[in-house]
């Protein structure tokens, strides 16, 4: 991946984090070891873009492109209602 690239979605996720809830906690598995990062920890790795930061970044870029091209819609869409 180009150096560009990886910049761009590196500065999309921080943006998002930035607009998390400050008590975001999330657990991240890396190498088969889960671990419990707060959005302040994922900022730190996402900024040192090791291991933990790029595999987060991954993930969103993931969730993103699922929201753009309609998969979570369609998955939320046959969930049932709770009526």
């Amino acid at each position: 991946m180009d150096d560009d690239k990886i910049l761009k979605e590196k500065q999309l996720v921080l943006e998002r984090l930035l607009a998390a809830n400050p008590r975001l906690k999330l657990a991240i598995s890396v190498n088969g070891v889960m671990n419990t990062y707060t959005r302040q920890d994922i900022r730190k790795h996402v900024e040192q873009l090791d291991e933990v930061g790029r595999k987060y970044i991954d993930q969103q870029m993931n969730f993103l492109k699922s929201m753009a091209s309609g998969e979570i819609h369609a998955l939320l869409a046959d969930i049932p209602d709770e009526d």
